[in-house]
């Protein structure tokens, strides 16, 4: 039992566990692969723990800020130990979602530079970007598998109202 873990993600033969947790005593956030065995720690808020398919990588977020604001960066680092964190897509206002596509070449995330269109995006290991779907309103990733992603919108209620020339 571990406690002030802010995300998990299961290894994928099922036998560990990614784990990011803050850790009070220091106000930092720890990432460990597998539980106890710490590949970065810092001040920055990491949460949206994704192990790749092939289990080499972990994706994270890290929102380079202490607490609260969903800000920030895609970030990855290797399983192995041996690596240092390498931000992939950065300057998000909002980021949240983060998903390895079914293929494993990719990284899916929904992000927005400004306001509320949080739109479903990707990037590669190499840090090309790409955009999957743009809508109005909110487009949150959930979970991909066999394919398949799941996701959830959350469309803004709006209207116009106006009264003709002369009308009361």
């Amino acid at each position: 039992m571990l406690d002030n873990v802010a995300d998990a993600d299961w290894s994928p033969n099922g036998e560990n566990l990614a784990v990011a947790r803050y850790l009070p005593e220091s106000g930092h956030w720890r990432l460990e692969y597998p539980i106890a065995r710490v590949l970065l720690e810092s001040v920055n808020w990491t949460n949206e723990v994704r192990i790749s398919p092939d289990g080499k990588w972990i994706a994270f977020a890290d929102h380079e800020n202490s607490f609260g604001d969903d800000e920030g960066s895609v970030a990855v680092i290797a399983t192995d130990g041996k690596g240092q964190e390498k931000k992939l897509s950065t300057g998000w206002e909002s980021l949240e979602g983060i998903c390895w596509s079914a293929s494993g070449n990719e990284i899916w995330y929904s992000a927005t530079t400004s306001g509320f269109a949080v739109n479903l995006r990707a990037v590669t290991l190499d840090g090309k970007k790409r955009d999957i779907v743009n809508a109005p309103g909110e487009i949150l990733l959930q979970d991909i598998r066999n394919g398949v992603a799941l996701a959830e919108t959350l469309m803004p209620w709006g209207g116009i109202r106006a009264l003709a020339p002369g009308a009361k």
